[in-house]
This record gives C-alpha cells, structure tokens and sequence, in this order.
C-alpha cells in the first residue's frame, strides 16, 4: 500500500503512466519531475487531462479505497480522521466528488456501513509531534506527582540525542 498510497507512491504512478503513455508526456513536467523526483512536481502541474492529472485521479482512487477497508476494518462510527502533508496537498480531490469518495464507498454490500463513518481531515502537519509532545507530557505528569516511586522500564525510556526541550516548549 505504501508503494501506492504515499507522496513516493505519486511518482511511481506518474512514472508508470509516463512508460505507458509516452505521447502524454508534458516535456517540461515530466524534465522537472526526472530533476528532483518530487511529488509537488506532479500536483503542481495537473490540468484536467494531463498525465499528471491521471497519476493524482489514481493515487487518490487508491488513497480512498484503503481509507474505505480501514473503515470497514475498525468502523469508527465516530469518523476517521486523515491527515498528513498529501492530504492538505490534495484536499480539494478528496472532499469533493471524484475518485476518492468514489473508491471510498465502492465496498459492495458492506458499503452501506461507511455511511456511517464520517471523514475528517486534519489540517495540521506536525500531528506525529504533537503525539508524541502529549505522551510526554502525561508520562511526566504522571510520574513527578509520586516521585518516591520506583519507576521500572517498562516507562523508563532511552535518552535520544534531541533534547526534549525543542518538543516541550518552555516550562
């Protein structure tokens, strides 16, 4: 799925398209793209028809068919939330009508059940360091209000080489 459903998965797709459609190829885009390897290459060169824009209907039909099976798999009737920088990239062809809704609810029978499951995209980019920001924080919380108490390795975790400070902000 990574392969696919990730910002490197909109290259590999653009590339296949570009090997099986040789005539397609916008020259410019396509020098750009060979330059840096870089998804924005592609999302920032789609007009309706393009190559590009083929790799991104795909790359988001397969963006909303695995968003569909993780609903099914764990039907959080309270909503899945989507985040990271592809989505807000591409936040217009998933909210909308189109490829990603589509393949999103094209789950045969069971379909009727990802009615249920709203989608929320989460616009923030750093979420993975807020996570984490939070969990350090609690455990922090949690272990100086019983500071007598042995604290066994099951919490303890190693020192990385990033100070913890640059995620915890002052106190």
């Amino acid at each position: 799925v990574e392969r696919v459903v990730s910002g490197g998965g909109i290259c590999n797709i653009y590339e296949f398209l570009a090997y099986q459609k040789p005539h397609e190829i916008d020259p410019k885009v396509h020098r750009s793209f060979l330059q840096n390897r870089f998804a924005g290459t592609i999302t920032a060169n789609a007009p309706p028809g393009s190559l590009a824009d083929q790799a991104l209907d795909i790359f988001t039909a397969c963006y909303g068919s695995e968003t569909g099976v993780l609903g099914l798999k764990f039907m959080p009737f309270g909503g899945l939330y989507l985040t990271g920088g592809v989505t807000n990239k591409l936040l217009d062809r998933i909210v909308k009508p189109g490829p990603f809704m589509e393949a999103y609810h094209d789950k045969g029978r069971v379909s009727p059940l990802l009615q249920r499951v709203p989608l929320y995209v989460i616009k923030a980019e750093d979420c993975g360091e807020r996570g984490a920001h939070l969990r350090a924080v609690r455990l922090m919380k949690e272990n100086t209000a019983r500071p007598h108490e042995h604290l066994g390795p099951e919490v303890m975790v190693p020192p990385r080489e990033t100070h913890i400070s640059r995620y915890m902000g002052e106190w």
